[in-house]
């Protein structure tokens, strides 16, 4: 199966009107590119005022293309969960005991670091948590590495970032105060 919502991204930005089945819009060009099958049925762009649209179109996808598109889907399933497997049992071989039973009752835990204490949570985005003495969320903290990676493995290379380079990753980080 062909798709072309690279290319509909691409002219969207790069242009000031598209042309999709003879209605001029940018709204348009953004819910073709945004449709339930993530393919293009008919797309005509209008290149800058150009008199050749270039057309692009789908063909509809066939039996086989489609079994191994869900093929492809599930192995990538199943080498994610082996993958997020493999990270939990890294990270929950760094933690201590009260780390552990953090981490098995919400997904996160409670590291010290310079006498301040770190909430690190599986979310991606703001996933670093500042408590005050009393506990309470004091400031978000943002730095990750890249997005495909398991959650867990993200967590154990923030709270070894934290507990080894503070002050590179406070001020790395993208930081929200509470």
């Amino acid at each position: 199966m062909a798709t072309y919502n690279g290319m509909a991204w691409e002219t969207w930005n790069s242009s000031s009107t598209c042309t999709t089945g003879g209605t001029t819009s940018n709204d348009i060009t953004w819910r073709t590119w945004n449709n339930s099958s993530g393919t293009l049925d008919y797309m005509a762009v209008d290149m800058g005022g150009t008199s050749n649209p270039i057309v692009y179109a789908s063909m509809p996808e066939t039996d086989e293309e489609r079994n191994e598109r869900q093929r492809l889907y599930r192995e990538s399933q199943r080498k994610k969960k082996i993958a997020d497997r493999k990270a939990e049992t890294l990270l929950l071989s760094m933690l201590n005991d009260e780390q552990k039973e953090q981490y098995e009752t919400n997904k996160s835990f409670i590291v010290r670091v310079c006498d301040i204490n770190y909430r690190i949570s599986s979310a991606r985005s703001y996933g670093v948590t500042r408590l005050g003495e009393d506990g309470k969320a004091v400031e978000k903290l943002c730095a990750h590495v890249k997005q495909n990676v398991p959650a867990a493995d993200n967590q154990l290379a923030v709270m070894l970032h934290l507990c080894n380079d503070h002050e590179g990753y406070v001020a790395l980080a993208n930081r929200w105060q509470m």
